[in-house]
Formats: C-alpha cells, sequence, structure tokens
C-alpha cells in the first residue's frame, strides 16, 4: 500500500513536472533585441546614482579669510574682535583670536573686504582693499599699537 501510494505522487509529481516543462518552453523566449528589462535596470541604477549628493571640488563661490594680531614687539593678542566687512554687500562678519592670535573666517562671499581689530589697551586698526577671489585663503597680519581709552 504504501509503495503504491509512493508510486501515485510519483506519477503525479511526474506530471506537474511535465506540465511545468511545458508552460515554460511555451514561453516567448528573449531576443537580443528585447532588451527592456535591462534597460530598466540600468535606468534605475542611474537614476538611483544621480540622486546621491555630489560634492563640487572645482571653483567654490567662497573663500577663506584668516590671520593673526600681533602688537608692535610681535607678541600674539589673544581675545581680539576682528571684523570682517564686505565694502560691497556691508555683510559684516565678526572673529575673536584664539590663544595665539589667529583668526579664521571660512566660507566668505567674494569680494573686497575691510577688516577692524580692536582690544582693550590698543588703537582700533582697519585695513581696506583686501580683496577675496574664488577659493582663495587670504592671509592677513594685523599689528595693533598700543593705545588710550579714548581709542576703544
Amino acid at each position: 500500500m504504501v509503495v503504491s501510494q509512493f508510486r501515485v505522487e510519483s506519477k503525479s509529481a511526474t506530471a506537474e513536472m511535465a506540465a511545468f516543462h511545458t508552460r515554460l518552453a511555451a514561453q516567448k523566449e528573449p531576443t537580443r533585441g528585447d532588451c527592456s528589462t535591462g534597460f530598466l535596470a540600468a535606468f534605475s541604477m542611474a537614476a538611483a546614482l544621480a540622486a546621491l549628493p555630489v560634492q563640487a571640488t572645482a571653483q567654490v563661490a567662497t573663500g577663506n579669510i584668516r590671520g593673526v594680531v600681533v602688537d608692535s614687539t610681535e607678541a600674539v593678542i589673544p581675545s581680539a574682535k576682528v571684523t570682517l566687512t564686505n565694502s560691497g554687500t556691508g555683510l559684516q562678519h565678526i572673529v575673536t583670536t584664539n590663544e595665539s592670535g589667529d583668526f579664521n573666517a571660512p566660507f566668505m562671499p567674494l569680494g573686497d573686504y575691510q577688516l577692524a581689530a580692536e582690544v582693550a589697551g590698543f588703537s582700533k586698526k582697519v585695513l581696506t582693499g583686501i580683496n577675496l577671489q574664488v577659493d582663495q585663503t587670504a592671509t592677513i597680519r594685523i599689528v595693533l599699537e598700543p593705545g588710550t581709552a579714548s581709542e576703544y
């Protein structure tokens, strides 16, 4: 009984397998000119890659202004306020020097700048005509002279 049951299942499985192969053979085989599936895959991949963020490494529409503030004896001046003013737009950016007297103003819009440095005990110093160009880092040295209380 087990043997006959096995054979019945075996014949049934064989019949199903034959039917499957017949349906498979009846399907249209892809030809060389029929590449719609490949095209869709390539198009999907291109669209996905196009959606990824891209960082431009060519020209940048900004520049950097950095520098150091020192006194007349070449000693660095920490905590000095440096005001960078774009002469064309009036845009102001204020930075403070660190313990080494250095300041840094990254990603500044292009144009002509005026720099003003001030700190208690020194005269305010104003520099003009600093032209910031594409992807440039302008390095500025500002020398402050001792001053009176009325000068700041």
